[in-house]
């Protein structure tokens, strides 16, 4: 594949979802309020894991579309769905931490010891912004390193 020898395509592409993964698992995706004040977090992987692991699974045939050329044909379309499935799990823990018959939100008011906290999302959606921006670079980039090799 054209695009996968330029280096800068796969250091954006490489980065992007790596810095995806980190979100994914480490910074909170939800933020709340505990009843002492204190700011409070949950990770996607803690809210929704099942929607995280279908995440991970879109993010790695992305990657493996920059390598392998019999994925070459649906490249775009898979970067596109990485960028995409990037945000749903945050979405998706909003949804799940501010719907009141949830687990999520079940555990929300546990952790937070007040039967009604204030849910936002977390700062974890930041490097999620990032990530999309670093992804859409690589595929952009992807995409004017092969038309200059073909003129």
């Amino acid at each position: 594949m054209k695009g996968s020898k330029d280096g800068a395509t796969l250091v954006l592409l490489l980065g992007g979802v790596g810095l995806a993964l980190v979100a994914a698992f480490f910074l909170p995706a939800l933020h709340f309020r505990g009843a002492d004040k204190s700011l409070l977090g949950i990770s996607a992987w803690e809210a929704v894991p099942v929607m995280t692991m279908l995440k991970i699974a879109v993010l790695v045939l992305a990657v493996a579309a920059a390598f392998l050329p019999k994925l070459q044909p649906v490249r775009l379309p898979l970067t596109v769905g990485a960028i995409l499935m990037m945000f749903a799990p945050a979405l998706g823990a909003l949804v799940a931490g501010v719907y009141q018959h949830s687990d999520v939100r079940a555990e929300i008011v546990q952790i937070a010891g007040t039967r009604a906290p204030w849910i936002d999302p977390g700062w974890g959606v930041i490097a999620l912004l990032v990530a999309a921006l670093m992804v859409v670079g690589a595929a952009w980039r992807a995409a004017h390193v092969e038309k200059t090799s073909q003129a």
